[in-house]
């Protein structure tokens, strides 16, 4: 392992603004399975908590089936990239960040979903690795996106802070055995944050390195 630095980031909702897209992608699947539409906030708030079985309560479904992942592939591929937005700031933090740090990716959504979104948003280029839950047998909240990051980028955990929007990220990070900051900014509500902006998030970053 050597002393190199990493800022593992969620992606949606704490770099991208996706909710619009997430969303109607659902209700989309929901509208062809005949089932009637969730509401945009309550979907993305119960998206991101740690217990949700997101096939059920999407769904009703025990598992994701394939029809549900074509689906939701055929309208998101249609309209992501009239529905997602980087926050304010974002472009001149990560530029920043990556001057001195590697930063990273650790998302639930599929790999081939997130790449398009990064590069579509010409964001790509920041990130030394870019973990999806198709690519690991547990997504978040299980730790094992941060194991793999850090062990193919031999960065010891010490050296390393996760950035996230939900308890889902916290949880990962906790077990993980990483720092972990979390953004009021996503699709949870944390009222009590501190860090308001991506300004005061890049110097909380420099300060627990």
């Amino acid at each position: 392992m050597t002393n190199k630095k990493m800022v593992i980031f969620d992606m949606d909702g704490t770099i991208i603004n996706s909710s619009s897209i997430i969303s109607s992608s659902v209700n989309y699947v929901r509208s062809r399975l005949s089932l009637e539409p969730l509401d945009s906030e309550h979907l993305l708030k119960k998206l991101n908590e740690k217990h949700t079985s997101i096939s059920e309560f999407c769904y009703n479904s025990e598992k994701f089936t394939q029809e549900h992942e074509d689906l939701f592939s055929e309208h998101f591929t249609k309209n992501y990239q009239n529905e997602i937005h980087l926050y304010d700031g974002m472009i001149e933090m990560l530029e920043n960040l990556s001057k001195k740090y590697e930063l990273s990716i650790a998302t639930n959504a599929y790999t081939t979903t997130a790449i398009p979104m990064l590069k579509h948003l010409d964001i790509h280029k920041y990130f030394s690795v870019i973990i999806g839950s198709d690519i690991v047998s547990m997504p978040k909240p299980h730790q094992e996106m941060v194991e793999v990051i850090l062990n193919k980028r031999k960065i010891k955990k010490e050296n390393t802070i996760f950035i996230g929007d939900s308890a889902k990220d916290e949880e990962c990070a906790k077990v993980g055995g990483v720092k972990f900051i979390m953004v009021p900014w996503g699709f949870s509500d944390y009222e009590d944050n501190l860090i308001h902006n991506t300004t005061l998030l890049e110097e909380n970053i420099h300060s627990m390195f």
